[in-house]
């Protein structure tokens, strides 16, 4: 990276705190006249990082990227880093009536095919005039430390920086060579080929190939000390980039139109909130996670409950997609439980065995997440989905012992992998 290009990112990073008004001049001055800041209705699909993971929980939902481009038209939709959740529930999570002049998708770069391509290909059909801006980025973490057994870059960068200071410590990489560090470099073509297709726009980091150490230490500043998640200067800095790119950009957003969505979906998530309308002869009821405070579950306490659904997507096959609540590396609730979905004449569609046991290495602190699993078809009309436990074990927990939770549902016209990845 060349001098004069570091000494951009310094003072983009020096104004990192700007009001909206400032913004909004921004906008004006550049001598276009159909940008309006007020009139610009944006939407962000991500994960953590769109969400505000890292931030200060008072500040989070003004100080991340979204949030700094906000205005009462803006929405997140936050809650995983790969698009497949997005994907598939698209309709659920815009609703009918929402129109967007400006779409920004944040996913890791690992994961921008396949799925990606569906939710770009949805959007756009959706939306045909709208901007939509990958953002592609690394984070340092990515990196690890070769001559110390790949100890990955926030362990060794705790191990060097000072406690007492906050900032990113650039010194810290003293004194190691380029060949010191290992780094996964992502196919960026696949995201490229994305934005060529779908008229779409792609706002990237700098690669790290040549020059890592130099780059880290220049880019480090934009993220907090889990090395992963963008600070309050990342995120404005990325507002920055955002804003730096529509001020190029000769669009009129009278030009916002919508078409119809290209499919339909039915996604009920009621692990937050405890909103469930499905019908079933369960009862919603609060649990604790640990470290994520109060959530909400059905409890699948019986082996003999079930849950109505119904496909109103006309004669089209729909796809069913459990939300349900798994632990590892020990077992909390009733490892495998026999999934079957049934018609309204009695036959079966689908038939999967879920297990909430989570199959994790060499990782001895308890985990216990949202995982998301693909059932399998359901036919036109009503279904019924029952759920059968096929064995206990003595080693769970007294106060989890033969139940399972679910926390959610999907039914969608789209399918992708049998997991579907989503932090909720």
């Amino acid at each position: 990276m060349t001098s004069l290009r570091f000494v951009f990112l310094l003072a983009t990073l020096a104004s990192f705190v700007v009001a909206k008004e400032s913004v909004r001049r921004g906008l004006q001055e550049n001598g276009n006249p159909n940008w309006k800041w007020d009139d610009l209705r944006f939407v962000t699909f991500g994960g953590s990082r769109t969400c505000g993971v890292g931030l200060p929980e008072d500040i989070r939902e003004d100080a991340t990227f979204s949030g700094l481009l906000n205005h009462a038209d803006n929405k997140s939709v936050c809650g995983s880093s790969m698009p497949e959740y997005p994907a598939l529930c698209l309709h659920s999570l815009i609703g009918e009536d929402s129109i967007y002049d400006v779409i920004v998708l944040e996913f890791l770069r690992a994961d921008k095919d396949g799925a990606m391509f569906d939710l770009t290909r949805h959007l756009r059909t959706r939306f045909p005039h709208a901007i939509i801006i990958y953002l592609d980025y690394w984070f340092p973490n990515e990196f690890s430390y070769i001559p110390e057994d790949n100890k990955s870059f926030r362990q060794y960068y705790e191990e060097h920086r000072d406690p007492s200071n906050d900032d990113f410590q650039t010194e810290v990489l003293d004194g190691t060579n380029e060949e010191d560090w290992a780094h996964q470099f992502y196919d960026r073509g696949v995201l490229q080929e994305a934005a060529d297709e779908f008229n779409a726009f792609v706002l990237a980091f700098p690669e790290v190939e040549s020059h890592p150490i130099e780059t880290v230490q220049q880019f480090g500043t934009l993220f907090g000390n889990d090395m992963e998640h963008f600070n309050r200067r990342g995120h404005a800095w990325i507002r920055d980039k955002i804003i730096e790119l529509l001020s190029s950009l000769n669009y009129d957003n009278s030009r916002s139109i919508t078409n119809p969505f290209p499919s339909m979906d039915y996604c009920e998530i009621f692990y937050t909130n405890g909103q469930c309308t499905l019908r079933t002869n369960m009862t919603i009821k609060p649990f604790q996670v640990e470290g994520a405070g109060k959530k909400y579950a059905l409890e699948v306490r019986t082996g003999q409950d079930t849950i109505d659904i119904y496909n109103t997507f006309g004669e089209d096959t729909a796809y069913l997609y459990l939300s349900f609540m798994a632990t590892g590396p020990e077992a909390h609730y009733t490892p495998k439980t026999l999934v079957q979905v049934f018609n309204d004449s009695g036959h079966p569609t689908a038939n999967y065995v879920i297990d909430s046991q989570l199959q994790l290495h060499d990782v001895d602190e308890h985990v216990e997440v949202v995982v998301n699993y693909k059932i399998g078809p359901v036919s036109p009309g009503e279904s019924t989905v029952r759920f059968t436990f096929l064995d206990t074990e003595e080693k769970q927990q007294p106060e989890n012992s033969g139940i399972l939770r679910i926390v959610g549902l999907i039914l969608s016209q789209n399918q992708f992998s049998e997991q579907v990845i989503s932090d909720f």
